[in-house]
């Protein structure tokens, strides 16, 4: 069987981020622990790590909270790898970046995003067992598309659709134009709701290999606000009278559940338990954007051990260390394994 290769970074250095003055270190290619005291800047590593390959911070801080105190800008370099070297230079300042990536600036950050990939799963990040239906969505649909790339016209299609449909309908409800667009909302609506019921489907089929991490059944759902049948979804378009123009039905308000042992999640699930279907979520898709990209991401766990008693700690570590891939981690407490690789920040 094909062995899918693993995107890792192989060194990073940081200049006046946050706690940071100067900073360097070579990474593993495994597991990877950061532990240390609250405040001693572990998140802050995560966070440049991710900010090389988004280009913003995941806890959603504005430039100027990044800049070590008294310093005009912070800077974040990395080495990865993926077949060969790729090298971000990253520069903050004044509520402006700039990304270097093999010593020519980017004008769209987007040519870091297609050249590496990581998944994160942080407290103060986006969470996905916390999160409502609507931001689970999109969740869903970024890694969809991050996956399924050609998939992305269909939904740009499918909103600039919606958006001139809602625009001509505060106009003229009576328009007879509004047809001409419900006929397409239907098209590409259709192709969006085949798509994710394929991968809402892999990720499942991914998932019960994890039931040993999250103890019970975890799976994704997906409810559906537009009519199965096309032709009965159309009738009803054509019908939707509102003054607002907005449509409460189709892929933009269908609505993600995850369900522990058949029920909803955030009802019935212990925190310990959340966490540990956070991860699992994480793990699948690593492993599917590794089939449909040729390339395995890199994971991020922040505060991974939270709410975890040490026999799931334990389960967690056992888990991660068989993934064959590069994954960073953050704790207050050092944890003692073999083929974990550790960092203790003071």
């Amino acid at each position: 069987m094909y062995e899918i290769p693993s995107l890792y970074l192989q060194e990073m250095e940081v200049f006046n981020l946050r706690c940071h003055d100067h900073f360097q270190w070579s990474c593993s290619k495994g597991v990877n622990l950061i532990y240390g005291s609250n405040g001693c800047g572990k998140t802050t590593l995560l966070e440049g790590i991710y900010m090389m390959v988004f280009g913003r911070s995941f806890r959603q801080a504005q430039l100027p909270e990044m800049v070590r105190w008294q310093s005009s800008q912070f800077q974040i370099q990395g080495c990865w790898q993926r077949y060969g070297p790729i090298h971000i230079d990253m520069h903050g300042k004044r509520r402006k970046t700039t990304t270097r990536m093999q010593g020519k600036t980017l004008k769209n950050k987007a040519g870091v995003r297609n050249s590496l990939d990581v998944i994160l799963d942080a407290v103060q990040g986006n969470q996905i067992i916390l999160a409502t239906p609507q931001e689970r969505r999109k969740w869903l649909d970024h890694s969809l598309l991050r996956c399924h790339e050609m998939r992305r016209v269909a939904y740009q299609a499918y909103y600039r659709c919606l958006l001139q449909r809602n625009r001509l309908q505060r106009r003229d409800e009576h328009s007879e134009e509004l047809h001409s667009w419900h006929v397409q909302l239907v098209q590409h609506g259709q192709t969006i709701i085949q798509a994710r019921r394929t991968f809402v489907q892999d990720m499942n089929d991914e998932l019960q290999q994890e039931q040993a991490l999250t103890e019970r059944s975890l799976t994704v759902g997906i409810t559906e606000t537009a009519p199965h049948d096309g032709q009965a979804w159309l009738a009803q378009l054509d019908q939707h009278k509102r003054s607002s123009g907005f449509l409460r039905f189709g892929p933009h308000c269908d609505k993600v559940n995850i369900f522990f042992d058949g029920q909803e999640i955030r009802r019935t699930a212990s925190s310990g338990q959340q966490k540990l279907a956070s991860i699992a979520l994480r793990l699948v898709q690593q492993r599917l954007h590794g089939q449909h990209r040729g390339i395995n991401p890199v994971l991020i766990l922040d505060d991974c051990m939270e709410s975890l008693d040490p026999i799931r700690q334990q389960h967690l570590l056992e888990r991660l260390l068989c993934n064959q891939t590069q994954i960073f981690m953050s704790s207050p407490e050092k944890k003692e394994m073999k083929g974990l690789h550790l960092l203790h920040l003071d």
